[in-house]
């Protein structure tokens, strides 16, 4: 119950941070699944609780990261993080 509680909390709070910059959240999610060496698995999620940040959190930036640097316009304008314009990212 107490985690169901701060994971609401946690949702909320980014999706109010997300929205407060111009950045749309996806409405939906879709399953990707990948294969990946096991150390490089091990890595990641340590390097990524060093940064209080998920596996999934670094992966959805970096497909945001591709999709704006090879991206044609139309498919930049279908994300909603880039409809706002470049200054969406998480640079600020």
């Amino acid at each position: 119950m107490l985690c169901e509680v701060k994971c609401n909390s946690v949702i909320r709070l980014l999706s109010y941070n997300y929205q407060k910059k111009g950045i749309a959240l996806e409405k939906r999610t879709a399953r990707l699944t990948i294969l990946i060496d096991p150390i490089k698995k091990e890595i990641l999620e340590e390097v990524c609780a060093q940064h209080d940040l998920t596996p999934s959190q670094v992966i959805r930036s970096l497909i945001r990261e591709y999709i704006n640097q090879h991206g044609t316009p139309e498919q930049k304008a279908r994300v909603p993080a880039f409809k706002k314009g470049p200054k969406a990212s998480r640079n600020k």
